[in-house]
């Protein structure tokens, strides 16, 4: 299909890697909204109905919320049970 990356048979993303990609691309876009000098991305908000922005910003940040649980939940996933209840006690105990 035109548009999506070709990847072998025999090779597969990990899922983390994959939700940090997403969490990547996200991360972009919202620095490209945070530019004070022009940009394709600022200058094609410019001719968009009003609200478009807020709208943008509300899509993005929960795409990048989305993703980057994703990714937790990916990576708590390859943890030994031990190794996750450690990391609740370092995580709870700061």
């Amino acid at each position: 299909m035109r548009g999506e990356p070709t990847i072998p048979s025999d090779y597969e993303l990990h899922p983390v890697v994959v939700a940090l990609s997403k969490a990547r691309a996200l991360a972009w876009v919202v620095g490209e909204l945070g530019q004070s000098e022009p940009n394709n991305l600022r200058d094609a908000l410019d001719d968009a109905p009003d609200g478009t922005l807020e709208w943008l910003h509300a899509v993005v940040r929960e795409a990048l919320q989305s993703a980057l649980g994703d990714a937790e939940a990916a990576f708590r996933k390859t943890l030994s049970a031990e190794e996750a209840f450690a990391q609740s006690l370092s995580v709870a105990h700061g």
